[in-house]
């Protein structure tokens, strides 16, 4: 056997093995995802479901102690530097891969302005005069009632007709 025959060889040996080694790879990557999915901690809540970004990161999380010891603050719904971490880690890709992008823009700063908003259209003497007008309104045309029905007639005769276009 030639040179050139042996190194052509050894390429294709090569070549062959990278491919075995990628595929094992996508292996390891989908048999973590299951782990992850099905070995989760007694203390992970009912309602998270792995589906979802929020889920998926909280499986991870509720699976694995040093996370729970890292981020302690998860626990009391500060998720903040548990969005940093699932940004920058390279485990579990296959799982938090898909999110990374919804990680990133911290969705949970803006419900917390969002609280803060309402927490002050609350306090507003607007908002307390129309709920006090709207407790009234239910006392005296409660629902069930012939003047429940009146009541529904007229504020869906209020409500205006949505236009079709041309």
């Amino acid at each position: 056997m030639s040179d050139d025959e042996r190194l052509r060889e050894l390429e294709n040996q090569i070549v062959r093995v990278k491919g075995e080694l990628a595929l094992r790879d996508g292996k390891i990557e989908q048999l973590e995802f299951e782990l992850s999915e099905v070995a989760l901690n007694d203390e992970m809540p009912k309602h998270v479901s792995v589906g979802d970004p929020m889920g998926a990161l909280l499986s991870i999380y509720y699976s694995r102690n040093h996370l729970q010891t890292a981020f302690p603050e998860v626990r009391d719904g500060d998720y903040q530097r548990l969005f940093r971490w699932a940004t920058s880690t390279d485990e579990f890709t296959t799982v938090l891969g898909r999110y990374r992008g919804w990680y990133a823009n911290d969705p949970w700063s803006d419900i917390e302005r969002l609280q803060r908003e309402l927490d002050q259209i609350r306090k507003s003497a607007m908002f307390r005069t129309f709920r006090g007008i709207a407790r009234i309104v239910d006392t005296l045309f409660p629902d069930g009632t012939l003047r429940g029905r009146l009541r529904t007639t007229a504020v869906d005769r209020l409500q205006p007709k949505e236009s079709v276009p041309k």
